[in-house]
């Protein structure tokens, strides 16, 4: 019995340490822009910025997310569980990830370092324009590119099919990737088997649209 009672307090203390949040305050900045707002997420859910007198900010959209960012100078605070992860991101900048058990008890000083960027060259050799029967796996927002010499205005898609015709070269059952560049959000493209149209361009297969067939 009192062995019991033992394991029963154990699990209490150990379920109560799980369960509280820890407070963790810091300085983070991106390396590009040093007044930049860097976001926060713990375990992938947003923080977002609001100002507030204190030079940082914190409130809770829904019970289970909370949404906060760095202040202009740097300043976050944030509420974690002891087994969860910190992600520092900021644009065109490398994330960081850290266990909020390394950065409890002490100030966190982040600094993000800026990715690598690469020159963008425009691409006007079309080598064919191509339609073929598919099957829709998925759509994802792949890491965007970061150029040295132009600004991005738009929004890289990776559509994936998987082809259900032989033709141009493309076999049954091969799966094939597609990038789309949009200002207008994701493709709404049909679960049900379709045409696919894009441009073979350079070394890259552009996605231009789709219908039923």
């Amino acid at each position: 019995m009192i062995n019991k009672l033992y394991l029963y307090i154990f699990l209490f203390t150990y379920t109560s340490a799980i369960s509280q949040k820890i407070t963790i305050k810091g300085y983070a900045f991106a390396e590009k822009k040093l007044n930049y707002a860097v976001s926060v997420f713990v375990n992938d859910t947003l923080y977002k910025s609001l100002k507030n007198n204190s030079g940082f900010s914190l409130i809770s959209l829904k019970k289970s997310r909370v949404i906060g960012t760095s202040s202009k100078k740097g300043k976050f605070k944030v509420k974690a569980g002891i087994n969860d992860s910190i992600y520092f991101k900021s644009l065109n900048h490398i994330t960081q990830v850290h266990a909020v058990r390394d950065l409890y008890k002490k100030k966190s000083n982040i600094l993000l370092k800026e990715k690598e960027c690469i020159e963008y060259e425009e691409c006007n050799e079309l080598i064919q324009n191509i339609k073929l029967k598919g099957k829709l796996i998925k759509v994802i927002i792949p890491e965007q590119p970061y150029y040295c010499n132009s600004i991005n205005f738009y929004t890289k898609y990776n559509i994936t099919f998987q082809v259900l015709e032989s033709k141009l070269g493309f076999s049954t059952n091969d799966i094939v990737i597609l990038n789309y560049y949009s200002h207008n959000g994701k493709p709404n493209i049909s679960n049900e088997d379709v045409e696919f149209y894009f441009e073979q361009k350079c070394d890259e297969n552009i996605y231009t649209g789709w219908k039923y067939y």
